[in-house]
């Protein structure tokens, strides 16, 4: 009984030549890379010694991970720079256009002093807490700008009197 179990659990399909098909042939470059990589790491566990091979293999890794992680350290640093930089852009265009809304007789009056009175508590703070102030305060500002950018743009101009 157990041994006609097993002979069906070996039971193979067999291709068209009898042997069994498993898929596409291996490429000879995935082949040769493969050769390749292994006496690679031959010669790498050599050169280092076999009993600290992977501990040796850890630290890079660890090193490798540190460096990766002052790369995006500074990165961040200069996307919270730039994300700043554009908070107080899009503030100035905001700002600027209110003042123009304004000038021709648009309702945004409110809108300028709430927004701009927002924006000061925002970014008035510094400390850990400062990055959501500033994401919080870009994002006030960027669709003040784009709001008043489509009030401006949707009605038609005033007539100037002198």
């Amino acid at each position: 009984m157990h041994a006609r179990i097993l002979c069906l659990a070996i039971r193979r399909r067999p291709g068209q030549d009898g042997r069994r098909s498993v898929g596409p042939a291996v490429s000879q470059k995935t082949i040769a890379i493969v050769w390749i990589a292994g006496l690679l790491l031959a010669l790498a566990a050599y050169e280092v010694g076999p009993d600290h091979f992977v501990a040796e293999a850890f630290g890079l890794f660890d090193r490798l991970a540190g460096s990766l992680q002052q790369v995006l350290l500074e990165m961040g640093m200069r996307a919270y720079d730039v994300l700043r930089a554009l908070a107080l852009g899009l503030f100035a265009i905001f700002f600027v256009l209110s003042l123009v809304a304004v000038q021709r007789g648009l309702p945004a009056r409110w809108t300028l002093l709430t927004v701009t009175a927002l924006f000061i508590i925002l970014v008035w703070h510094e400390g850990p807490e400062a990055t959501g102030h500033w994401t919080l305060a870009f994002l006030l500002a960027a669709m003040g700008a784009a709001s008043v950018t489509r009030r401006l743009s949707s009605t038609p101009p005033v007539q100037w009197r002198p």
